[in-house]
């Protein structure tokens, strides 16, 4: 069985705050496509933060970013807070990925 990852909606000011922790790897995308869904539009901005992430790969880079220009299309600003481990944010550093927003 895959492990799992969770997501925590909490509403505030500026708009949601979107969660994702666990598992964000190839084998969750599709379940983590569907939980970002009906985020997509909501006024007010969204801000997502990955938060104590056991894995990851570069599924969930390319799925954070096809929301933002998603969000995009719909006026709502995006952002994206990664709060990476050491050995997780080297292999970020040293692969070169970038979440742009514009």
């Amino acid at each position: 069985m895959d492990a799992e990852y969770t997501l925590k909606a909490q509403k505030h000011d500026q708009g949601q705050q979107l969660t994702l922790s666990g598992n964000l790897t190839l084998n969750n995308l599709s379940n983590i496509k569907q939980d970002l869904l009906p985020y997509i539009g909501k006024k007010g901005g969204v801000r997502i933060v990955l938060d104590e992430v056991e894995a990851f790969d570069l599924g969930i880079f390319q799925l954070l970013q096809a929301f933002i220009w998603a969000q995009k299309t719909h006026g709502v600003t995006t952002s994206v807070d990664m709060h990476l481990n050491a050995e997780q944010q080297k292999l970020v550093n040293d692969s070169g990925i970038q979440i742009k927003s514009e």
